[in-house]
């Protein structure tokens, strides 16, 4: 068997197999175009396997109908590309899917048979499911067994010392026409303070609190411009001067106005909808972002070790779906096997009583926040299409709190599945707590909260302590919550 390669698909515009294997009922044959990202690198193997046709390359729906694999292989018997990696239209347009619409891609396979085959084959023929956001993975025989190669990636989980022990979440900023805040202080006509200036100056006031990480769970901006996003950089660079951490000590994830879906009509044909958060994370970092989801592991000076899983919400599923959120198993269940191995096995209760704690960080809701729902034309309902294969994933990964932003209202529950462990029916005595943060900048409030929010939580041998202050930009910070979630839960 030769080299090969993988390539990762979706069924956002339509049936992908369907409509494919359809041509070759019709034509023997058919053109199937490689939809890579913008960001991702053009791979010298195509020119390498070009040499050695044909070839029976991989195919993979990570999150197919039934939430599982869906996988194939594909007899290869011509590719087309230009060594530069620019995009080209099909070779045949008679013999491409009509959805394609005349689009270009850095490289097309001719496919003369596509074959479903069950998860284990496709292992052993492939060296295993490919992890990640990449759409093209490459596979390398070695003595006639494969080897899949997956880019090395920045989901470091080594421990980062933070100089705090507290949390502040702060969500839903949306910098841009619905900001509700001054960027520079101002005394004429009343007198307005900058929002990271209120936040600062409260936490200044609050005795032994000092912040260690600072969650920012989606909506920086309202509509995803670099130029905002230059703005959020400015904003989040002042805010951890003024509360002397570091750059690296801030989380962030997307929000729907971050990673714009709306008015895209082909998202997934190269994702460049993603490039201006990308660009914002590489230049705020200081250093190339191949994932927007993380594990990232902080060590408090009190002692404490507090995990976060960073998920990104804003996927596209479906055409049809593409204003819900939806998350997507395939992409954080490595991240949830690397926190296993921090975990080192050991149960929620028994973590929490060696101070180590886990976070899950997303835009999104996996529970209502507010008490009636408001449906909207394009999206009857604010939760994440995949909330509950997530919440049940969480509680086996012995996941402690989830954070969100989304809808503007701050928000405390709990919830839980039962699911199978060991034989047995488990689930219902392990509540994951879910905490919603609000809205700490917009203009734009929901009628049953009209303030503006942030959240600070505290961990204490007994409990996660949480203290979130309601205010806007004439009102200063008070009590919208203070209570504790105490262990014993766990």
């Amino acid at each position: 068997m030769s080299n090969t390669i993988i390539l990762r698909f979706s069924d956002f515009e339509k049936d992908t197999i369907p409509e494919h294997i359809k041509v070759i009922n019709n034509h023997k044959s058919v053109w199937w175009g490689w939809w890579k990202k913008k960001h991702e690198p053009f791979d010298p193997i195509l020119s390498r396997i070009k040499e050695e046709l044909p070839i029976t390359i991989g195919l993979i729906n990570r999150s197919g109908e039934t939430g599982q694999p869906e996988c194939y292989y594909a007899i290869c018997q011509s590719i087309a590309l230009k060594d530069t990696g620019e995009a080209i239209l099909s070779p045949n347009m008679e013999k491409t899917p009509e959805y394609y619409k005349g689009s270009s891609h850095p490289a097309w396979f001719e496919f003369s048979e596509i074959i479903k085959i069950e998860l284990s084959e496709f292992e052993a023929r492939f060296g295993g499911i490919p992890e990640g956001e990449p759409t093209l993975f490459s596979v390398e025989i070695t003595n006639g067994k494969p080897n899949l190669i997956m880019i090395p990636d920045d989901k470091n989980s080594d421990n980062i010392s933070v100089n705090g022990d507290s949390i502040l979440h702060i969500s839903d900023i949306h910098l841009g026409k619905e900001y509700g805040f001054v960027t520079s202080r101002r005394k004429d006509p009343i007198d307005e303070v900058p929002l990271e200036d209120i936040i600062s100056t409260y936490i200044s006031s609050i005795e032994n609190c000092r912040i260690g990480v600072v969650v920012v769970s989606g909506d920086i901006t309202t509509a995803g411009e670099s130029g905002l996003f230059a703005q959020a950089s400015v904003f989040l660079q002042n805010l951890a001067k003024a509360l002397g951490i570091e750059r690296e000590h801030i989380i962030i994830v997307p929000g729907n106005h971050d990673i714009k879906l709306q008015d895209i009509d082909h998202p997934t044909h190269n994702y460049e909808h993603e490039e201006p958060f990308r660009f914002f994370l590489q230049g705020f970092y200081g250093k190339d972002i191949s994932e927007i989801d993380f594990i990232k592991v902080f060590s408090t000076p009190g002692g404490w070790h507090l995990s976060f899983i960073g998920l990104n919400s804003v996927k596209p599923r479906k055409a049809e779906t593409k204003e819900y959120g939806y998350v997507g198993s395939a992409q954080y269940q490595p991240l949830l096997e690397r926190l296993h191995d921090v975990n080192d096995g050991k149960d929620r209760a028994t973590l929490a009583m060696e101070k180590k704690l886990n976070f899950a960080i997303l835009h999104h809701h996996i529970l209502p926040a507010n008490l009636v729902c408001k449906p909207e034309k394009n999206r009857p309902v604010s939760l994440v299409l995949d909330a509950g294969e997530l919440v049940q994933n969480l509680q086996e990964s012995n996941v402690h709190f989830v954070l969100h932003g989304h809808q503007h209202i701050p928000f405390l529950g709990s919830t839980s599945r039962a699911y199978i462990r060991n034989t047995e029916w488990a689930g219902l005595t392990e509540p994951l707590y879910i905490i919603g943060g609000g809205s700490c900048g917009t203009n734009r409030l929901w009628d049953e909260f009209r303030s503006n929010s942030f959240g600070i939580y505290t961990p204490q041998e007994g409990g996660l302590d949480l203290l979130v202050k309601k205010f806007n930009p004439s009102v200063s910070p008070t009590d919208h919550f203070n209570l504790s979630i105490p262990f014993s839960v766990f």
